[in-house]
């Protein structure tokens, strides 16, 4: 004898009072969500240069997140969240308006249909700009020479989850793939399903990973989490009779009729995202990885001076000091990387919690560690690319090089201040001067690199040239030194010789140390290209 399985079928023609109510107040709140509300993403996207586009500039018509111009945002905790419940409340009244409005509607499949839609295609193009920063491995990078020799402690916890991350690119490139895929699913409507659960599971992860580790992207991740949720309640109910009550199921989907005008707009759209967020996407991706990778710097440094240096010798004003650990002066050790810059270790109070802000004025540091605001914009500029500066305990300068006569014009890359902060101006002390525009000379410039022409043509674009187009109010109060370089035996020994920020006179003799790192040697490395261009 044949038991005929009980069978389960949907009927979707008629909602129940509640599925109705519970629809439009979704309705209007991922609607509100999915679309751009701050006047700084219509501004970026309309000055969008396309002939000379950016990676970033195609990633950040994606990136944006809702933006009540009331509310702070991006603060810790569930604070961090305030733009949501502000919608969520709006979506709750303006549902139970639409209900009093909209009675009799038996059902809401086209409108849902819809609204399917459109978050398919936001969380699509949000996976696909996340991961392709992962697959071209730029996001979190190789840790530079100096926080190598950086103590565990003196690394903020973002920074020291993404340095972990970044000695370890094929991994990253592994995640970027899988955010990459969940993105490219939930393109099509027949992959939705799988595109929603890996979504949940990639991006789940990365917002625990940024509440342990005290990150910044975990709004943003929660985000995309919130948008697979929704897509995975239209499954909910087969799932339901089919794993939990095992029942035989017939799903019951909609899909609406199109006329021949809807479908060949339909097919243009989709091409069309296709096509910027996929086909364009990925060369730009490819550049800004090989020439120009956003989260370091870019212009290529002094060959010969590159790596590790124990200072065994220092003066100031012709006095020499002595090593001392807790010294706030004198430095323990320096790094140039293999980008213009020059870190080096001193001692400076750390605050209880190293992600916040230094804002004794004797510490003369003002760091923004929270990490946010390192990786958020994508800064053009290399001194504002704060990628080696974020450990306590150690200043970073950006450098610009006179070729010619070996002189190092140095700015710091964490010394700065807010627009609140003026006071630096009104100072009379001369270590809070503002410095001139011309305290490099014409003659000098001569003899350098231009900062746009300082990556090959091929990784430039408008964005960058219009970034180093405009000039920084910032940069007149960051400290400024002007030291000559002198390299002996091919950069084993250096001799630093000039004025520091504060206009003493320094001297300083670095021996390089060759250490073996436990770290292995990775060729898969971004700015490839770029840090092969000698400057000399």
């Amino acid at each position: 004898m044949t038991v005929k399985p009980e069978s389960y079928s949907a009927d979707i023609t008629v909602w129940k009072g509640y599925q109705k109510i519970l629809f439009r107040i979704s309705f209007i709140f991922f609607i509100t969500m999915s679309i751009p509300t701050g006047v700084e993403w219509y501004n970026r996207t309309l000055a969008l240069d396309w002939f000379h586009p950016n990676y970033r500039d195609i990633y950040d018509i994606a990136r944006f997140l809702p933006d009540m111009p009331f509310i702070d945002h991006y603060q810790k905790g569930f604070k961090s969240y305030n733009d949501w419940l502000v919608l969520f409340i709006i979506a709750i009244i303006g549902g139970l308006i639409w209900t009093a409005f909209d009675r009799k509607r038996k059902e809401y499949n086209n409108l849902y249909y819809w609204l399917r839609v459109i978050v398919r295609y936001r969380a699509g193009i949000g996976m696909v700009g996340f991961g392709m920063q992962k697959v071209f491995p730029v996001q979190m990078a190789f840790p530079p020479i100096g926080i190598l020799n950086t103590p565990l402690g003196d690394i903020p916890m973002q920074k020291l989850y993404w340095w972990e991350i970044g000695i370890s690119p094929y991994y990253q490139v592994f995640t970027g793939f899988v955010e990459l895929t969940a993105g490219l699913l939930l393109f099509h409507r027949k992959t939705t399903f799988f595109g929603a659960v890996l979504l949940i599971v990639a991006l789940g992860c990365v917002n625990y990973v940024n509440i342990a580790y005290d990150g910044n992207v975990h709004v943003y991740s929660t985000y995309f989490v919130v948008f697979g949720l929704f897509l995975l309640v239209y499954y909910a109910r087969d799932l339901y009779h089919l794993q939990i009550k095992e029942q035989f199921t017939v799903p019951q989907h909609y899909y609406p009729s199109f006329s021949k005008g809807w479908k060949y707009t339909r097919i243009g759209l989709k091409s069309l995202n296709i096509f910027i967020f996929l086909i364009l996407l990925i060369p730009l991706q490819y550049l800004n990885f090989v020439y120009d990778p956003y989260n370091q710097p870019s212009a290529p440094g002094v060959a010969q001076l590159r790596g590790y240096y124990r200072v065994t010798e220092f003066k100031l004003n012709n006095k020499v000091i002595p090593f001392s650990p807790v010294d706030s002066v004198r430095w323990q050790d320096a790094a140039f990387e293999k980008w213009s810059s020059l870190s080096f270790k001193i001692n400076l109070p750390v605050p209880e919690n190293i992600a916040e802000r230094m804002p004794d004025p004797k510490v003369r540091r003002y760091v923004d560690n929270t990490g946010f605001g390192f990786n958020s914009g994508a800064p053009q500029r290399d001194i504002d690319r704060t990628y080696e500066a974020l450990a306590s305990n150690r200043r970073a300068f950006y450098y610009r090089v006179d070729t010619l006569n070996h002189v190092l014009y140095m700015q710091d890359k964490s010394t700065y201040l807010n627009a609140k902060d003026s006071l630096r101006s009104q100072s009379k002390d001369p270590r809070d001067r503002i410095y001139a525009e011309d305290w490099i000379s014409k003659d000098a410039l001569k003899n350098m690199v231009g900062e746009v022409e300082a990556i090959p043509s091929w990784g430039r674009s408008t964005r960058r040239t219009r970034a180093y187009s405009k000039k920084s109010p910032k940069d007149k109060l960051r400290d400024h030194m002007v030291l000559k370089y002198t390299a002996l035996n091919n950069g084993e020994r250096v001799i630093l010789s000039g004025l520091n920020e504060n206009s003493d006179s320094l001297y300083v003799v670095l021996e390089r140390e060759k250490k073996n790192y436990a770290i292995p040697t990775i060729k898969l490395v971004a700015g490839s290209k770029t840090y092969k261009t000698k400057e000399q």
